[in-house]
């Protein structure tokens, strides 16, 4: 229990969202597209060695200098997504905190102050998810 005392409401909602949007939709769209990009690397080497057999003797070289690469944009990629969820970690908690007291930041006339927060933070999250998008 004190995981849930400890740990900030953006971080959770943050977590439990992105893991649920993970397996909806993104989970059965990402192995139908491997699938179909496996079948079409296969069926592509296929014909090409079939219509230039030296080719034959290249596909070993090109594919472990692709698994190397491969390899190294797995890493950054994910440390990259990993930036980006925790820069996303503060809107939500800035949010839920600004809903639970609209009454108050009203009351104290503060509404652009809070505005001026969350357009910082989404600006900071902006600036780490677009490495991700590009990547």
């Amino acid at each position: 229990m004190s995981f849930f005392d400890t740990t900030p409401t953006g971080r959770l909602v943050n977590r439990f969202g992105k893991d649920v949007n993970a397996v909806d939709g993104i989970l059965a769209m990402t192995i139908a597209q491997a699938l179909a990009g496996i079948l079409t690397v296969i069926s592509t080497i296929g014909v090409i060695v079939w219509s230039t057999p030296i080719f034959a003797s290249v596909i070993l070289p090109v594919g472990l200098l692709y698994y190397f690469v491969q390899k190294m944009y797995v890493a950054s990629s994910r440390q990259l997504k990993r930036i980006e969820a925790v820069s996303r970690s503060p809107i939500y908690s800035h949010f839920s905190e600004t809903i639970s007291g609209v009454s108050s930041i009203r009351a104290y006339g503060a509404e652009t102050r809070f505005m001026q927060t969350l357009e910082e933070r989404v600006d900071a999250n902006t600036v780490c998810l677009y490495p991700t998008l590009v990547a």
